[in-house]
This record gives C-alpha cells, sequence and structure tokens, in this order.
C-alpha cells in the first residue's frame, strides 16, 4: 500500500499485527479474478466470497449455493 509497513507479534498462538500507511490516492478500484471449484453432483454447494479491503476491513457476501445437473446416463 504505502510501504513495507511493520509487523509485531500480539500474544501466543502466532497472532500477529500489521500497520501500514495508506496511500493518498488509490488508483486501483475494479479486481477480476477467475477460480476453478469442483462441484459435488449430489449435494448443493455453498461458496462464500470474502475480499479485504485496503483499510483491514472484510467484507463477506452471503452464501452462494451452485446446483448441478443431474448427470444422465
Amino acid at each position: 500500500m504505502g510501504g513495507p509497513g511493520k509487523n509485531m507479534l500480539a500474544g501466543g498462538l502466532g497472532r500477529r499485527i500489521r500497520a501500514f500507511r495508506l496511500r493518498d490516492v488509490n488508483p486501483h478500484r475494479d479486481i477480476r479474478l477467475t477460480c476453478r471449484i469442483e462441484l459435488r453432483h449430489d449435494e448443493d454447494n455453498v461458496l462464500h466470497v470474502s475480499a479485504t479491503l485496503e483499510d483491514g476491513n472484510v467484507l463477506w457476501s452471503s452464501p452462494i449455493y451452485l446446483l448441478t445437473r443431474p448427470q444422465t446416463p
């Protein structure tokens, strides 16, 4: 973002804090990703999408249900 930032230990269990300064202007507004996911044919497939914003907030989608068509012999 605005530089390498600092990583600090924050207690046990490998917890860390990462702090960095944000840029005054961020020209990046869009992103496109492609991901192949193997779907199960015998049940519903539930997906969740998450995104971490530049200020550290995390967004989660509602469940996305993907249904496969029954396979014909």
